[in-house]
């Protein structure tokens, strides 16, 4: 065996496409939080003698957060309604192709007893392709 024939060669192939999750991930950030607390307890004392009272009256929601939230949360619905959308008018145009189909004279789908349309419609279509 020679020197070229005992070598390995080693390939890599590279992915063209784009992990969708990585790319959520790397477009990630930190935020402020969006609850903050007043700054009460200063010292050890403070924290544990501090008496417990309604949480509402010592949390504060940040505005600015919760806006930014309010928007991802915004743009997730408009991309949802988007594909929904796409996925509807997919099924709109499936309907009309096989309505096409089921109502021309040319292609007139072969009735056998005892069966639903879609058996029907799928053997029309099997005899169309062979033919």
């Amino acid at each position: 065996m020679g020197a070229s024939e005992s070598s390995l060669a080693a390939y890599s192939l590279r992915s063209e496409t784009v992990d969708p999750v990585l790319e959520k991930v790397k477009s990630l950030r930190i935020t402020s939080p969006i609850l903050t607390t007043p700054p009460t307890d200063g010292s050890l004392t403070d924290i544990l003698v501090r008496r417990p009272s309604s949480s509402s009256s010592q949390v504060a929601v940040n505005p600015k957060v919760f806006l930014e939230l309010l928007s991802v949360y915004r743009d997730w619905q408009e991309e949802k309604a988007q594909t929904i959308c796409k996925k509807q008018e997919d099924i709109e145009y499936k309907i009309e192709v096989a309505d096409a189909l089921a109502t021309s004279p040319k292609f007139k789908p072969l009735s056998f007893p005892n069966e639903d349309c879609f058996t029907t419609f799928s053997r029309s279509l099997g005899s169309l392709k062979k033919g």
